[in-house]
């Protein structure tokens, strides 16, 4: 996620050439893995694999009755953003999924000193939600934006191709929906 620049005041009050960007959480474990189909015919307890963008997740399943009861985190690895669950067994269809420790994203805004490193403005202005999508911002104070139309625009990249456009179309959230897209000014 990023956003295009505008003008900010740091704490200092010194007006600030400034973007909005998304900090990476990079050491995230998996908390739980949920059951969303038990299965049936198991007399073996199933091999549970995890895989995705971490690494070292390990997990394993108990039966009951040839269905899967519970699966238990035994290590919960780090690095995931992402996770998937494979079930392998004597038994058939049984599925899950991993429930991600961290679902929240940390936003920031910033500027470039003359070194062009970056230096925090608010290092945690807002989150993102990783499950709903939802951005959250708080306390942005923009002077002016550096566009020529006065917006401000923030670009978010979906970690897979599970959302498109086509023929260059701008995408729209839930249009039919006023409470989708919610916008507090406070005007000093």
């Amino acid at each position: 996620m990023k956003s295009t620049a505008f003008t900010t005041r740091d704490s200092a009050g010194t007006l600030r050439t400034a973007y909005l960007e998304e900090v990476f959480n990079s050491s995230t474990g998996i908390d739980s893995i949920t059951i969303t189909n038990p299965g049936y015919n198991y007399t073996v307890a199933p091999t549970v694999t995890i895989t995705g963008d971490g690494s070292g997740a390990i997990a394993t399943a108990t039966i009951v009755n040839g269905k899967i009861e519970t699966i238990n985190v035994v290590r919960r690895g780090t690095g995931y953003t992402s996770a998937l669950v494979t079930i392998e067994g004597d038994g058939s269809e049984g599925a899950a999924s991993a429930v991600v420790q961290s679902k929240y994203g940390t936003l920031r805004t910033f500027y470039y000193n003359s070194n062009s490193e970056k230096v925090d403005i608010n290092p945690e202005i807002g989150t993102v939600d990783y499950q709903t999508g939802e951005l959250t911002i708080n306390n942005l104070n923009v002077v002016e934006s550096l566009l020529d139309s006065g917006d401000i625009r923030i670009d978010v990249q979906p970690q897979s191709a599970i959302i498109e456009t086509q023929r260059n179309q701008l995408l729209l959230l839930d249009t039919d929906d006023s409470s989708a897209i919610s916008i507090a000014v406070t005007i000093r």
